[in-house]
């Protein structure tokens, strides 16, 4: 969670540079402009995977746990199939 945390920050710091830019508060160059443009584009895509990423391990901690209630289980062991003796 810290690591989405400090991603979020990231991206709106960058977002923050672009703004600045466009009203021509701090101009960038174009070679910072557009390093700027593509660390806005691959932070919020990995920011978007991360947060489906947590989403999937919420999701499967619950199911888990769903489980664990009806069944009675202490613990899964996600090495055994059911299948080993």
């Amino acid at each position: 969670m810290k690591h989405v945390l400090e991603l979020q920050s990231m991206l709106e710091d960058r977002k923050k540079q672009l703004k600045d830019h466009q009203q021509g508060r701090n101009l960038l160059s174009k070679q910072d402009h557009a390093k700027i443009e593509r660390q806005v584009r691959n932070y919020s895509q990995k920011l978007e995977q991360l947060v489906a990423d947590f989403k999937d391990e919420e999701e499967l901690k619950e199911k888990i746990q769903h489980l664990s209630d009806i069944h009675g289980l202490d613990y899964v062991d996600f090495d055994k199939t059911g299948l080993e003796g």
